[in-house]
């Protein structure tokens, strides 16, 4: 994590790792802003929580608060 974030304009969280931290396993994507996330449909939501391997149930309200959080955009 530290080598990810000590790379220049990227943060930490557009990275993906292993569930100690320590092994990269490859670049979620590209970073999204909040207009998009608002403009997203269920199906959207759960495409980008599933990419960042984050649970994909609950309501689209749920669903968005979650990604966003992953994101780390502020919720309201």
């Amino acid at each position: 994590r530290e080598v990810a974030e000590a790379i220049g304009g990227a943060a930490a969280s557009d990275f993906e790792f292993d569930d100690d931290g320590d092994a990269f396993v490859g670049a979620v994507g590209p970073s999204l802003t909040r207009a998009q996330v608002d403009g997203f449909r269920v199906v959207d939501l759960k495409k980008e929580l599933a990419a960042r391997g984050l649970k994909t149930s609950g309501l689209k309200a749920v669903l968005k608060a979650r990604l966003l959080e992953a994101l780390g955009l502020p919720a309201s």
